[in-house]
């Protein structure tokens, strides 16, 4: 469907080929819902992982650049308002 790399730290960058807008988010709720739902445990402690996205639809019009950067914007306004969530 695309590719993901590891883009900083702990942000990774998915890029689906292809797809709508709709239908990555589709896919990325399904990731999301799926690691909502896991407890994990380490040393006799639980951990619960969210995911936090932003989405961006790829303008030709406006590059690689700006659409990565409005991604991330939408990243950080999703962790502001509580995270584990998508901001498209």
């Amino acid at each position: 469907r695309g590719a993901v790399a590891r883009w900083g730290g702990e942000e990774f960058l998915f890029v689906f080929e292809n797809a709508s807008g709709a239908q990555a988010k589709a896919v990325l709720e399904g990731m999301r819902a799926q690691i909502d739902k896991n407890v994990f445990r380490f040393n006799n402690e639980r951990i619960h992982v969210t995911l936090t996205l932003g989405l961006e639809d790829y303008s030709q019009i406006t590059g690689i650049e700006a659409t990565i950067s409005k991604a991330d914007q939408k990243l950080y306004l999703g962790k502001q308002d509580g995270r584990n969530r998508i901001v498209y």
